[in-house]
């Protein structure tokens, strides 16, 4: 079986290539995102690549099709559920093994570099329920003290995730307590080429700023407010990167400048932690978006891989 990882920092294109990749090589895709897996997040979470205009989307439950190429991990679950890295990892080791017994070729695609790792078995993960006593203490801790916290225990796991989560600091600090692993997949492929895209962060930069100023005119904003409508106002999803600062504006804390502002610069971090994350990884091949051509090369890799399989 012939598994393609394409990785990378947000706004770098890599659902836009990954659907012509999954065209020319009769491929499917696996999103590797912790919030595309929610329903009803489309727009703040990336789910539409950049070229909509001109795309058929039709979207179903744990998956959309895309000018009719599948992308699995969509829309798997309410945002008012608790959704796991491993209960991810589990869903998502199924689609590998289906996509593997119908032939195609598997694109995991996505910007976390830590759901693709425990996908692909590159890290464990452990399967801890909720602690409802631990987390009742940690809950009454400022930001500060969290990432304290976690500093303290897992210094590594500080720098990629979202510092400004508390949800996300709480559940780490949570994990950091148990030593359960989650199991390797069942008959795994012989190996996995890994592709990345990149650019110099000024570039990259420009392109999150001018993606912020998009998904707002989008309809970001009607996004999240629907969203409250539903309820789902006190769930995890909402307090994650671009929501909550969407959710202030609603309230009246922020203007609407402000809010792209902070939109903006907290991508930038986000970016800046996803190539901390991928950087790791010495088997990854990266590819620089600005230059030309570079599509054209990655075509390329990925035929001398599949023929090589």
């Amino acid at each position: 079986m012939s598994i393609i990882v394409l990785c990378g920092p947000t706004c770098t294109g890599k659902t836009s290539l990954a659907l012509e990749l999954s065209k020319k090589f009769d491929g499917e895709i696996i999103s590797a995102d912790s919030r595309q897996v929610y329903k009803f997040m489309d727009i703040g979470t990336g789910k539409i690549p950049a070229n909509a205009q001109n795309l058929q989307i039709d979207k179903f439950d744990g998956l959309w099709k895309i000018n009719n190429t599948p992308i699995y991990m969509y829309d798997v679950v309410s945002p008012m559920r608790p959704y796991s890295v491993y209960a991810y990892a589990k869903k998502a080791r199924n689609e590998l093994e289906s996509i593997k017994r119908r032939g195609k070729t598997a694109f995991v695609v996505g910007g976390t570099g830590f759901y693709i790792d425990v996908l692909i078995g590159r890290q464990t993960v452990s399967n801890v329920p909720p602690n409802p006593k631990l987390r009742g203490e940690l809950k009454t801790k400022t930001l500060e003290e969290l990432q304290e916290t976690l500093k303290k225990l897992d210094p590594i796991k500080l720098n990629t995730i979202d510092v400004k989560n508390k949800v996300r600091l709480i559940r780490a600090i949570e994990l950091s307590f148990d030593k359960a692993s989650l199991p390797s997949i069942s008959s795994p492929p012989v190996s996995y080429l890994y592709l990345g895209l990149t650019a110099p962060r000024v570039f990259l930069y420009n392109r999150a700023d001018l993606w912020v100023e998009q998904i707002i005119e989008r309809g970001l904003i009607l996004e999240v407010k629907n969203l409250l409508d539903k309820g789902f106002r006190n769930y995890p999803p909402l307090k994650s990167l671009v929501y909550s600062t969407c959710v202030d504006f609603l309230d009246e804390k922020i203007t609407q400048d402000e809010l792209k502002q902070i939109i903006k610069f907290d991508i930038h971090g986000y970016i800046r932690r996803q190539l901390t994350w991928f950087n790791r990884n010495s088997e990854l091949k990266w590819f620089n978006i600005q230059k030309k051509g570079f599509d054209i090369e990655i075509i390329r890799t990925v035929e001398l891989y599949i023929n090589g399989n």
